[in-house]
């Protein structure tokens, strides 16, 4: 949802100085958002969500089909308490 935020933000043909400005804010709240929330999830959840932090990146959830093992992307990790 984050990334598809920054995508319509960047999105307006028109740049200004108010847009522009709106654009770096907005970015920033987005990315320092994101780490707070990685900061409670790994508080939450421990090793579990560090090991997926290595396997799927921050903005782009979507894993390396190098690194996935099966398949391209697998959408369930039955070893997590939480859907991937």
């Amino acid at each position: 949802m984050r990334l598809i935020m920054l995508v319509m933000i960047r999105s307006c043909p028109d740049l200004t100085a108010d847009r522009l400005l709106f654009d770096v804010l907005w970015s920033a709240w987005i990315f320092g958002a994101t780490r707070l929330e990685e900061h409670d999830l790994v508080r939450d959840f421990g090793n579990q969500y560090r090991e997926y932090q290595a396997r799927v990146p921050m903005l782009i959830p979507l894993q390396d089909p190098l690194r996935a093992g099966k398949g391209f992307i697998r959408l369930r990790n039955p070893g997590l308490p939480f859907s991937v």
